[in-house]
């Protein structure tokens, strides 16, 4: 949705690994996507909140994948130099006589034309609580894409902050890969201790608490129940390994 502010929501909408197979979709971040335009449409319709100003948004599938979220941050990135050079009067062409076409003046900001638009919250017959992801159908009446920025009028807009990812491993490249712009990122779902790390991410605030307290909680019932010894099972990545 265009506005004169623009915000970058990366989610996993997707539950596999790559943009091209059919993957199921799912539930809690479909709800997350709604409440998402429930709240700019609440807050652009209250003149109280931003008088004059209407936020904008783009909603990016990251698929839970590390290299995805690589791909669309490098867009995003391309997309907020390419606007700050607007903005500044710089020619971003200077060595043709007539300028920019529209889609280099854009910098081709498109990463991916999978659309989710035809998917229906139906009730699954599985306990994993997952969505059904057929052809010709809708649900709640919204058509999402995986990056919006393909109209030109939100893509020229200042991005002012970006909000995501589903995990810590995809949070981190992110956020590494979006530090040097200064953007505010948002970490609404990343809960490892690696970010208290200030140095490696400057520009991170998160809105959820640490790993930290749920391992001192772990650590206080091992103590009070004097267990010698215990096993751990973790995952490998920064969720798990952060805990040990």
């Amino acid at each position: 949705m265009d506005g004169d502010y623009i915000i970058d929501f990366v989610l996993s909408i997707h539950e596999g690994n790559r943009p091209d197979e059919d993957t199921d979709i799912s539930v809690d971040n479909v709800v997350a996507v709604e409440a998402i335009i429930s709240a700019i449409e609440y807050i652009n319709a209250d003149a109280s909140l931003l008088s004059n100003v209407s936020l904008g948004y783009v909603i990016h599938d990251d698929y839970n994948s590390v290299q995805q979220v690589s791909a669309i941050a490098m867009k995003l990135s391309q997309r907020i130099l390419s606007n700050s050079l607007l903005t500044s009067g710089h020619q971003l062409c200077p060595n043709k006589s007539n300028g920019c076409s529209q889609s280099e003046a854009n910098f081709s900001i498109v990463t991916e034309s999978h659309s989710f638009s035809n998917v229906n919250i139906t009730q699954s017959t599985d306990s994993d609580n997952k969505l059904s992801n057929e052809n010709d159908m809708e649900f709640s009446e919204k058509n999402y894409y995986n990056d919006d920025t393909k109209d030109a009028s939100i893509s020229q807009k200042p991005v002012v902050a970006v909000v995501g990812s589903s995990t810590s491993d995809t949070t981190v490249s992110l956020a590494m890969n979006l530090q040097l712009l200064g953007i505010p990122i948002v970490g609404c779902m990343a809960t490892s201790n690696i970010f208290q790390r200030w140095l490696y991410f400057p520009n991170f605030i998160r809105v959820v608490p640490s790993d930290k307290f749920q391992a001192q909680a772990i650590f206080d019932i091992i103590v009070y129940f004097e267990w010698s010894y215990i096993f751990v099972l973790t995952s490998n990545n920064y969720y798990g390994l952060e805990v040990i």
